[in-house]
């Protein structure tokens, strides 16, 4: 009671929303849900083909093709102020070239300046590139500029990993900063097992690794190959089963394993297919993180989870490496694909990794968690 005392109204802003296929989109819409339980919530988002839902509005505000149309929040706002805006952030969402919109944090310091009593909040999910080649340490530069620019004026900055939070916190020694990791965007339905591998015709004996997401996301590839060649050597079968927008490139990249690419699914096809897989994949060179959703639906559904560890990987992971995951070297595919093969050999050992997987989605990283995490500190702030 004292929470809705304290926080009546919430505008979250972000370009992106269902139907289209985006997962800060998808992380704004759970947010919105969860929320709009004991709040008034209204998504403010890009013009275009847009859901309805019962729970809260979405207003559509701002145009992909005009960068300065961000602006227009600043209007809209003011005719029926909140007590927080959200921002949710990442710069390659809003439509603009490389990431680059000056009229972003134009429209959040101006909103700060004009209408000093709404509170303002960002949660970063996007900024701190990997770095791979020249061009792109200089746009980091400009990137880390514009946030700059964005996290000034607010009374809140959330981020979406951990390492993150340090480095915010050496800009603003003096501002309240924030790990707030992300959910799974796909809702787990009931399933049986048997019968979801029946209709792809996956044979009792096969042993199927999980791969979901962009395939561009999934960089080290040739962890996934070693490991499939590993596990064949040992005399298993197995099938790469690929679930993502991107069942062509999968094909291209990963031609020559065993493999069933398919997609894109609706969330409960993709739910039914995570039921399917003995093993799930999150090879991310940069380490896997708080801020993976795909990572976090193979918590969710307790598949036992083989990732990289690097520059981005959380401590609360780390912490959880060996009891919800195994966690191994970004730059070690050998080590990578021996840490998959004993999950082949060792049932127990995927048994324990399964439930530990649930048991840390269910106390961290669900969105009901989250939510509460996010109004619990937004509520605090005079």
């Amino acid at each position: 009671m004292q929470l809705m005392m304290k926080v009546n109204k919430v505008y979250l802003i972000n370009s992106t929303f269902p139907p289209q296929i985006c997962g800060i989109g998808d992380h704004t819409f759970y947010l919105a849900t969860e929320l709009s339980k004991i709040l008034e919530v209204k998504v403010l988002a890009a013009i275009g083909e847009v859901k309805t839902f019962p729970q809260f509005k979405v207003e559509q505000i701002f145009n992909y093709v005009k960068p300065d149309s961000f602006c227009w929040i600043i209007k809209f706002i003011a005719a029926d102020p909140p007590d927080w805006v959200i921002l949710q952030y990442d710069p390659f969402s809003y439509g603009t070239k490389f990431g680059l919109n000056p009229y972003i944090p134009l429209a959040i310091n101006m909103l700060k300046r004009i209408h000093p009593q709404i509170k303002i909040a960002v949660i970063v999910h996007e900024s701190f590139i990997d770095i791979t080649n020249y061009k792109l340490v200089i746009l980091q530069q400009f990137l880390k500029v514009q946030l700059r620019l964005v996290t000034c004026p607010v009374d809140i900055i959330f981020t979406v990993i951990e390492p993150w939070v340090s480095i915010l916190n050496n800009w603003f020694p003096n501002k309240l900063i924030q790990h707030l990791p992300v959910s799974s965007n796909i809702p787990q339905v009931l399933t049986d097992r048997d019968a979801v591998r029946e209709r792809l015709a996956i044979t009792p004996q096969t042993i199927v690794l999980g791969l979901f997401g962009r395939i561009q996301r999934v960089r080290r590839l040739d962890h996934i190959i070693r490991s499939v060649n590993l596990i064949r050597a040992a005399g298993f079968e197995v099938l790469v089963m690929y679930i993502g927008l991107d069942p062509a490139g999968a094909k291209s990249f990963l031609k020559d394993l065993p493999l069933l690419s398919e997609g894109p699914f609706p969330p409960e096809e993709i739910s039914r297919r995570f039921a399917a897989m003995d093993i799930f994949l999150v090879p991310i060179n940069e380490g896997v993180s708080t801020r993976n959703t795909s990572f976090m639906t193979g918590l969710q559904h307790g598949i036992p989870t083989v990732a990289t560890l690097g520059s981005s990987t959380d401590r609360i992971l780390l912490q959880e490496n060996g009891k919800a995951m195994l966690l191994v070297d970004a730059q070690s595919p050998d080590v990578f694909a021996k840490a998959v093969l004993e999950l082949v050999i060792n049932p127990l050992q995927r048994k324990l990794l399964s439930d530990g997987a649930k048991e840390l989605f269910s106390r961290e990283f669900s969105w009901q968690q989250v939510s509460s995490r996010l109004l619990t500190t937004i509520s605090s702030i005079k």
